[in-house]
């Protein structure tokens, strides 16, 4: 017994600080991570996070010590950047108001929550930097050496195609084994249906004579049946439709963009950051999740992203080739998400007008004329779209289906989904300056999650960037659709967190080479600060690190975690009611869709479109237009079901029960 204390004496002797930082760095990010994965309970992110921050000061002093030197040398107004920054996108002020009203213990749970999460974060930057010998590092920064000399040296064309082929393959992955190559999201399943009307060579299609029998939400189907969403994306799944292979189109966006983005990160800044950009684009959960599922944003990012190449190049290049592409992209991105098509174009508008006023608009005349040719028609063909479907050429299919409701700007507004004898069940009382802040702020708080899902603010690599004396006017242009988008959806009532903040996606091209160029001005800015104090090798060295380790966490522990987060059932639509029809051996049917809920009125919500339901967003996406399918699904009517059996007396009737997954013979 007496030989056990010197044991562990030298046993621990062995143990180094820099194992234990590492170790601490390691156990700090996976915590953080799996917080903002929602697989680790709130109160212990609070704990955890708070204690580590405490005992941080103790076991960094040195560090600290640094980053508050470091901290008194920058400017006033780059501090209120730094406090802007973590006001806005460290807590979501919604969910703390929301969550008061319902609990103040939870309330208080998620706010310190969050705060603990930041403060995780912070351990582990701190942890990464105070590391002096980080193990195997020769080995590390003789593969790093390679690895970049690889990237930077092979071929443009090479290069492309291998990042095109990586995002292209990996969307794909995702497309057919987590999401089942369906759409799970109501607007989704409502842009494929329309694009099969499409199919049909129609713009929209009669309704049902029992029309009631397939309401569903965001489809119209008052004589008329059609989608409330303009005809762009459909348009783009109906390509897919062509192939029987709807399910690429958004992987084909997706990956297309990636080379935008090197197109676009190449003619503002050099082509070592437009490479840095890509690799970080084909990295991004955001990118990779959206583009694997069937959202209009992945087409409209695509589109937005031509358009602002082309924009550049309109006043570097005396080619019309080049604003005859900006007119159509940007004309057919309007066709697909108006507002954001707008709100994202903007800034680079403005940028053009500034170029024609400073080189002279007769100078400019031929260009400006063939944008013109080239977008006009397409904004034009949303109002012959909006009287051939609506009837009338400025009413749009979204006030159609909503009603007054769904206004934008302030007021009484918001979405008619449930609706009884008349009565709205489901509508926003107001929208006014303190909800459209609230919206807003958690869009931010979300995008500094899900851009890349580190350890550490996804954001923090660009707020490097403007607190830097190294930004310049590009920076401020890219960072631009991000901050336009952020304007124009305060006025608007809705906010909506799928595959991430989808309202802020389509200034992802800008955000990501931003970050780029954050993470190469990294040792120049903690040089600037200290320039007296590390050597340049150092500083890169632990740069290197940090970045490193943060994405080799998001590889190793954030895409398992979001790919179960977002397997099978992800909005509660899967194919479990096809397994179960294969199981039974069903055909030449009418299923019912029966609206069973475990706790909520079933009065309620067995209403036309109700939001939530999984089984009928399941069943509804496997009807077709023409309701010509061997089986076709309708919702549960009860004593009225007979009127649609009259429809199909050919047909066996069944009635599907969600709850218990069984299909009983009516």
């Amino acid at each position: 017994m007496s030989h056990h204390p010197e044991y562990l004496s030298n046993f621990f002797s062995k143990i180094k600080k820099d194992h234990f930082y590492l170790l601490l760095a390691l156990a700090s990010g996976i915590i953080s991570l799996r917080w903002k994965l929602n697989s680790i309970s709130k109160l212990d992110t609070w704990l955890i996070g708070s204690i580590l921050f405490i005992l941080s000061f103790i076991i960094f002093k040195s560090t600290w010590s640094h980053f508050f030197y470091g901290f008194k040398r920058i400017s006033l107004s780059s501090r209120i950047l730094i406090f802007l920054f973590l006001l806005l996108t460290t807590l979501s002020f919604k969910e703390v108001f929301w969550r008061f009203y319902i609990d103040k213990f939870k309330c208080l749970q998620y706010a310190g929550a969050s705060i603990g999460n930041l403060f995780l974060g912070i351990v582990f930057i701190i942890s990464i930097v105070s590391i002096k010998d980080f193990p195997v590092s020769g080995q590390i920064f003789s593969w790093i050496s390679k690895v970049t000399a690889m990237i930077l040296n092979m071929k443009r064309r090479q290069f492309l195609f291998t990042a095109f082929l990586f995002t292209f393959i990996l969307t794909n992955l995702i497309s057919y084994f987590v999401l089942e190559h369906i759409p799970h999201i109501q607007d989704s399943i409502s842009y494929l249906f329309h694009a099969k009307i499409f199919q049909l060579g129609h713009l929209y299609i009669d309704s049902h004579p029992q029309k009631q029998f397939f309401d569903f939400l965001f489809m119209i189907n008052d004589g008329k049946w059609y989608s409330q969403y303009q005809w762009g994306h459909p348009f783009l799944l109906l390509l897919g439709l062509l192939i029987n292979m709807p399910w690429i189109v958004n992987p084909l966006m997706g990956s297309l963009t990636v080379i935008i983005i090197f197109y676009i990160a190449n003619e503002l800044y050099s082509e070592p950051i437009a490479r840095y950009s890509v690799i970080l684009a084909s990295l991004s959960p955001f990118l990779i999740f959206m583009s694997s599922g069937f959202m209009s944003h992945t087409g409209t990012m695509l589109f937005l992203a031509i358009f602002s190449f082309a924009i550049l190049r309109t006043f570097k290049r005396d080619n019309l080739i080049y604003p005859i592409i900006a007119g159509l992209t940007l004309g057919f991105a309007c066709n697909i998400r108006i507002l954001t098509s707008f709100a994202t174009g903007l800034p680079f508008i403005f940028f053009a007008f500034y170029r024609i006023f400073k080189t002279g608009f007769f100078r400019n005349i031929k260009k400006i004329t063939a944008f013109s040719i080239a977008f006009l028609p397409l904004v034009c063909s949303i109002f012959f779209y909006n009287y051939v479907t609506t009837g009338k050429p400025f009413l749009f299919g979204y006030i159609v289906f909503n009603g007054e409701y769904h206004n934008y700007g302030f007021g009484e507004s918001g979405m008619a989904w449930y609706k009884i004898k008349g009565e709205v069940f489901h509508k926003m009382k107001s929208s006014n300056p303190l909800t459209g802040f609230f919206n807003r702020n958690e869009d931010l708080t979300e995008l500094n999650n899900y851009l890349f899902e580190l350890p550490i603010p996804s954001l923090i690599f660009i707020l490097i960037l403007f607190l830097s004396k190294y930004k310049n006017r590009w920076d401020f242009l890219l960072i631009s659709p991000m901050l336009s988008l952020t304007f124009f959806y305060y006025f608007y009532f809705f906010q909506s967190i799928t595959y991430g903040p989808r309202f802020l996606f389509e200034s992802f091209p800008g955000l990501v080479i931003l970050s780029a160029r954050g993470i190469t001005i990294i040792p120049d800015f903690i040089k600037d600060l200290y320039p007296n104090s590390f050597s340049m090798e150092r500083i890169k060295t632990k740069a290197v690190l940090l970045t490193l380790t943060s994405f080799f966490l998001l590889i190793l522990v954030g895409y398992p975690y979001l790919v179960r987060f977002y397997s099978f059932d992800y909005w509660e639509v899967s194919t479990t009611i096809q397994k179960v029809i294969k199981e039974n051996h069903i055909d030449n049917a009418l299923i019912f869709i029966k609206f069973e809920y475990e706790d909520d009125d079933e009065e309620v919500h067995n209403i036309s479109g109700s939001y939530h339901f999984g089984p009928w967003n399941s069943a509804f996406l496997l009807n077709t237009p023409q309701l010509d399918t061997d089986i076709i699904f309708a919702r549960d009517m009860g004593d009225d079901n007979y009127l649609l059996k009259q429809c199909f007396p050919e047909k066996s009737s069944y009635l599907y029960h969600p709850l218990d997954g069984e299909l009983t013979s009516l």
